[in-house]
């Protein structure tokens, strides 16, 4: 090369580059002459051949929601945001994980292992005894509620579910109106295999039974149905002496498997008597009230039918034992890992694993 033709070279660019900026057209604005080659700005459109507003197009329609109808407004709005004028949101965006994780572990968890109640119902077919209903029945394990998956998650399992007056009142009628609308508005996540004409059909006393399911936990080899159920909130009653009615002690007296709440007064004989329902504004009883809201005790009848799960009815005898287990399959029972149990996203690609990934069931 030529000595001098680098800068020759460098000025036919420069003079390039200022030809193109010479000839550039600022974007048009409002009212200004448009046309294929002279755009016009991106808040504009070119109408008739000159920059204009968009025409807006109203549907006449907002949506709202608020916690879990932010969820599913939001929803709604993400996936149709032309069939709307205006939206807002109290509460959400739904994080559908964390959601199924806190279902499937909390709400619809923390049952026995499955060898403990195997072994109990093999003693229940012996001697009647019908530990599967006793919350202290199943020799070698008392429920416990798991930790809470977040620092702003609730410790609660299936059979006692936390229960608060903040901005409504959860107990379980309410919990189980809002998995119901939670069904009916993303779909059942659950294993349902039943049609609606079925569950109508069932009731508390003859439930709809499906035979050998199968649970990768509790009936791996489809050894037990799975059936409707009924739940709902058992009366919280004490004696004169403060002491709670244990309605599975109260079934007893009565000769029968379920307590009924006139079966209290037999309870409460050898406790002062006075067998009344607990009392929320009692500042004596309060404590109590708020600590069992929400727990199913045992031994007694639900009344309010469960539409969006069943039961896995490990003894057999028709109905949903303290005890027995939710036919719940979120997801496939497995987990992509390696031998080290570490999932791709934690690899740090030198052969280990960046956090230690704890693989838990129900």
């Amino acid at each position: 090369m030529l000595q001098g033709e680098p800068m020759r070279f460098s000025l036919i660019a420069f003079l390039a580059l200022a030809a193109c900026t010479r000839n550039k057209v600022d974007p048009g604005q409002l009212g200004d002459a448009c046309s294929a080659s002279a755009p016009c700005s991106s808040e504009l459109v070119c109408r008739q051949a000159r920059c204009a507003a968009p025409t807006r197009h109203y549907t006449f329609r907002a949506i709202a929601g608020v916690s879990m109808g932010a969820s599913g407004s939001s929803r709604l709005v993400a996936a149709h945001p032309e069939k709307f004028d205006a939206a807002g949101f109290l509460g959400g965006p739904l994080d559908a994980v964390l959601l199924m994780r806190t279902i499937e572990r909390s709400f619809m968890g923390g049952f026995c292992p499955a060898d403990k109640l195997e072994a109990a119902a093999a003693l229940d077919g012996k001697d009647g005894d019908d530990r599967l209903d006793r919350p202290d029945g199943v020799p070698g394990c008392v429920q416990q509620n798991p930790p809470p998956l977040t620092h702003y998650s609730r410790s609660q399992r299936f059979n006692h579910w936390a229960f608060t007056t903040n901005g409504g009142t959860f107990d379980r009628g309410m919990h189980l109106d809002i998995f119901r609308d939670l069904t009916l508005a993303i779909g059942n996540p659950f294993s349902f295999p039943i049609t609606h004409a079925q569950l109508d059909a069932a009731t508390c006393a003859q439930p709809f039974v499906v035979p050998h399911v199968y649970d990768p936990v509790y009936s791996p080899h489809g050894e037990h149905p799975a059936i409707t159920f009924c739940d709902g909130d058992p009366p919280i009653m004490l004696c004169a002496d403060g002491t709670l009615v244990d309605w599975c002690a109260a079934a007893r007296l009565a000769g029968r498997q379920l307590a009924v709440a006139a079966d209290a007064a037999l309870f409460c004989a050898n406790h002062g008597g006075g067998a009344h329902e607990a009392d929320k504004s009692s500042p004596a009883e309060a404590d109590v009230w708020y600590a069992h809201k929400g727990e199913l005790p045992g031994c007694f009848a639900g009344t309010q039918k469960v539409p969006f799960a069943l039961a896995i009815d490990v003894n057999g005898n028709g109905r949903r034992d303290y005890h027995e287990p939710l036919l719940v399959q979120a997801h496939e029972p497995f987990s992509d890992v390696g031998q080290d149990g570490c999932d791709d996203a934690h690899e740090d690609g030198k052969g280990g694993c960046l956090r230690t990934t704890t693989i838990t069931t129900r």
